[in-house]
């Protein structure tokens, strides 16, 4: 009996190729109790042989990968999505693995793997997917991929004895290769002129180009954006610039400087001609800050009021094309030029200086402003009085302009500080007053003299001729008549304190007077030259 069985197995051991060639598909032999083959009779015996067989599965709907085509690749950064559906005969669940490479993979009830590894596999299905239903895998395309890029689908069951379809590679647009779109690189940006006026043309430059050529050279287009942040072909925040058309390489665009004086920031977006941006590259540029200019100055004219002051008024446009807002203030200077400059300290007769100005109003550039000067009556009369205006802004350029020549005239007056002369009381008749005196002011703005003259004083019982009044300045008397004598006063044009000149007078009574006398002296101005 041993004999016999150890015959059997030889033959068996020779059997096995010739097994494995009628049943290319055979997966496992199984032997049932090999130790108990032989039976009683010679010519019963035998060996049980049992045979799994898990035919492959096959695709039969794609395999796509989305349209990943070189007039619409896929951008680096975004998905290129595979799918297909799969048939098993057995019915098993399946994965899609997409590789590099047509070589056989290798098949496996967890995850299969493509020939040659990790380095030749594109994606795998992260689930099984049941017969007759779609799986997908994705990959995400990377800055070192080629442009266009072959793969091969496989499906792959996860039968006990796992087993993969032979490679597809779909057809048409949606077959194999894919295409990976770079990003365009920027070298350099900057604006143009590099000192730029408020309301200006700036004009964005960046250097950069793209080294996509499939199927031909990709092209750039420029957006520059005021804050960081890209949507689609649109800045999240303000722009500067829109897109431009399409171009070779260094792309540029133009835009309106602001108003304001200052730094701007801005962020460079270059995208290709299939709307993929290179990563913003940010810079700033700088408006300069424009001095503002003060217009033609319209002055009013000016009529000096007697111990008083008066109003002088001049209105101008002061313009800044950093926008009105811009202008810090407006001083101005009201002088007279015959006598002193612009530059002149505060004196009320010829400079009143550090006048604020207001202002109107404030529309785009322009700002109306108003001064006002408040002249003393004893401020020159001059034909050369100016004003001088000055707008200074807010980075403390400034500019000045002043106007032509106004006039303000003599003004001759005085004024006697007491209401009376007052020759006493208990003069006897023929007798002669004590010394009285009259003090003149001198309320204008020339150097003064008086003329005076009077009328005959009437008394109780008799009346006083005029000529007994007799007047003096210090010196000889003279007498006074109903018809105006000019006086020597030369009381001068007030600088500070008031200047007073000072006439004393005395009464000669006559004889056949009583009682008490009254009359009338006037004083009137006169140019003391």
């Amino acid at each position: 009996m041993i004999h016999f069985r150890k015959a059997y197995i030889i033959s068996f051991i020779i059997l096995l190729p010739f097994l494995s060639f009628l049943f290319p598909y055979l997966s496992r032999i199984q032997f049932d109790n090999p130790e108990a083959i032989v039976h009683h009779s010679l010519n019963t015996d035998y060996v049980k042989i049992t045979v799994t067989y898990n035919a492959a599965p096959s695709i039969s709907s794609g395999p796509s990968d989305g349209n990943s085509t070189s007039s619409t690749p896929t951008n680096v950064g975004s998905d290129v999505t595979f799918s297909a559906t799969s048939t098993d005969a057995e019915s098993n669940s399946w994965k899609l693995l997409v590789c590099k490479t047509s070589s056989a993979p290798t098949a496996s009830t967890t995850t299969p793997t493509c020939s040659g590894g990790s380095s030749n596999l594109w994606c795998v299905s992260s689930s099984w997917a049941s017969s007759t239903n779609q799986n997908t895998c994705t990959y995400t395309a990377l800055v070192g991929d080629v442009e266009s890029n072959v793969w091969y689908a496989f499906s792959c069951d996860n039968n006990a004895a796992p087993n993969c379809s032979t490679s597809s590679q779909g057809s048409g647009d949606s077959g194999s290769p894919f295409n990976v779109n770079h990003s365009p690189t920027i070298t350099s940006i900057g604006t143009t002129p590099t000192s730029i006026d408020p309301g200006a043309t700036v004009t964005f430059t960046a250097t950069s180009s793209d080294t996509d050529t499939d199927p031909s050279a990709d092209t750039v287009k420029l957006l520059v954006c005021k804050t960081s942040g890209l949507s689609g072909t649109t800045c999240t925040g303000d722009t500067w610039c829109g897109i431009t058309s399409l171009v070779a390489s260094n792309p540029s665009c133009t835009s309106t400087a602001p108003t304001a004086a200052g730094s701007n920031s801005y962020y460079v977006y270059v995208l290709d001609n299939h709307s993929l941006s290179a990563t913003a590259t940010s810079s700033t540029f700088t408006v300069n800050n424009a001095t503002p200019s003060v217009g033609v100055i319209s002055v009013g004219s000016v009529s000096l009021s007697e111990s008083s002051t008066t109003t002088a008024t001049s209105s101008v446009t002061v313009s800044d094309n950093n926008g009105c807002t811009n202008i810090a203030s407006i001083t101005a200077v009201f002088y007279d030029s015959n006598a002193t400059s612009a530059t002149c300290g505060q004196n009320n007769n010829s400079c009143y200086a550090s006048i604020a100005c207001s202002t109107s109003t404030c529309d785009g550039n322009d700002s109306a402003a108003s001064c006002t000067a408040y002249p003393w009556y004893y401020a020159n009369a001059s034909n050369g009085w100016k004003w001088q205006i000055k707008a200074t802004d807010s980075a403390s350029a400034s500019s000045t302009n002043t106007s032509g020549t106004t006039t303000i005239a003599a003004l001759i007056a005085l004024e006697v500080n007491e209401t009376t002369i007052n020759y006493g009381t208990g003069l006897l008749p023929g007798a002669t007053s004590s010394q009285a005196t009259t003090t003149i002011e001198n309320t204008g703005n020339t150097n003064l003299d008086v003329d005076t003259y009077g009328t005959a004083m009437s008394c109780t019982a008799g009346t006083i001729a005029v000529g007994q009044q007799k007047f003096n300045t210090g010196g000889g008397e003279t007498a006074l008549t109903g018809v105006a004598q000019t006086i020597d006063l030369n009381v001068a044009q007030r600088i500070t304190t008031v200047p007073t000149g000072s006439v004393y007078w005395k009464l000669y009574a006559p004889t056949n007077i009583k009682g008490t006398c009254s009359g009338t002296n006037t004083f009137e101005a006169k140019n003391g030259g």
